[in-house]
């Protein structure tokens, strides 16, 4: 998505906030007319500036990488052919990739990888990770976050409440989940976390978990969230500061709709972790994660005994492609956390 079509979306999110009191109406009105301003400051920055990629605007570069187009290998080093899927569209937000399996084969009882992905992910690149886990005979549920369920938490409520019901009608068969949650995907995952964990009806979300990845997840301040909203677009740097200003002043004038809501779920997340095997990538230079606020997590999760726990980091790298810039550290760790789920089977 463009960067200036973006911009125009999140200015639609913000004023679309319903606020009730007068008081807030007038914020409002004083919101809309500075972000009326900051609009055309970004369409002057991005008509007069050419942007640059992700990559360019994080200053990647690592003597030991080198990145190329190719196949996907196993630890085998023989490539896999893709594996044929059927999808299903649930809902705007939900779709559903199930192996095609011949008439003969049976569908043996593994988990559901539900994929929390990243924002404005592309088809091309979530083909990749879908492929590694249904070449290990696995169906997943994708979850497709927007910019107004982070934005907004009454909207990542709602969406959380859709995967809940939909999980909930596959309840009778027992499943099992594995999480892989990216970016902001995180965020929805640990509001269904806190839904599941105040609530002991329906299926038990919490329970149902066997196993989880966190992928660049976004953690830290809000000028961790603003920098990265601004870094992950085309022209991160041009497009910094008015982003910023931006989410400074939605920020303020939300505080107890957005500000308040997710110190609660950060809270939650670093305090009450699913207790199964996890693996967490992140990256020292992620605009969008704090290195200090994720060590310091990570060391406290650390303290359960029962906490089966393994960390990938890396000095560079970039935002939610990690598998793309490190991939045999990545695939190297991923097959192990499979293996030691005891996913280890084909897709018949």
């Amino acid at each position: 998505m463009a960067t200036s079509q973006l911009i125009k979306r999140l200015a639609i999110t913000i004023r679309s906030c319903r606020m009730s009191t007068a008081d807030c109406m007038l914020q409002r009105e004083r919101l809309e007319n500075r972000l009326q301003r900051s609009i055309v400051t970004c369409a002057q920055n991005i008509h007069i500036h050419r942007p640059q990629t992700v990559a360019g605007a994080l200053c990647l570069s690592h003597p030991t990488i080198q990145i190329q187009q190719r196949l996907w290998y196993s630890e085998s080093s023989e490539p896999k052919a893709p594996v044929e899927v059927t999808k299903t569209q649930i809902s705007k937000e939900l779709t559903l990739r199930e192996i095609k399996r011949t008439e003969q084969s049976v569908k043996k009882e593994k988990p559901l990888v539900i994929m929390f992905h990243w924002l404005y992910a592309k088809e091309s690149a979530l083909s990749k990770y879908c492929q590694l886990y249904h070449q290990r005979g696995l169906d997943i549920l994708l979850v497709k976050g927007r910019l107004m369920h982070f934005l907004w938490p009454p909207k990542g409520n709602l969406l959380a409440d859709e995967i809940l019901n939909f999980l909930n009608t596959r309840c009778a068969d027992e499943e099992t989940y594995i999480i892989h949650a990216m970016s902001i995907g995180a965020y929805l995952y640990d509001i269904c976390m806190l839904k599941s964990f105040n609530d002991s009806t329906g299926c038990k979300f919490r329970e149902r978990v066997i196993g989880q990845i966190f992928d660049s997840v976004v953690l830290g301040t809000y000028d961790n969230m603003s920098t990265g909203i601004g870094e992950a677009l085309p022209g991160g740097r041009i497009m910094r500061k008015p982003i910023i200003n931006l989410m400074n002043i939605y920020f303020d004038v939300t505080k107890k709709t957005t500000k308040d809501e997710y110190d609660t779920l950060v809270k939650f997340f670093k305090e009450n972790p699913i207790l199964v095997p996890t693996q967490v990538y992140y990256s020292y230079n992620d605009p969008m994660c704090n290195k200090d606020v994720m060590e310091e997590m990570i060391e406290n999760w650390r303290k359960f005994s029962d906490f089966d726990l393994t960390v990938q980091s890396w000095e560079k790298s970039v935002h939610a492609a990690h598998l793309k810039f490190h991939e045999e550290d990545y695939l190297k760790t991923w097959n192990k956390f499979m293996d030691k789920l005891g996913i280890t089977g084909s897709n018949e």
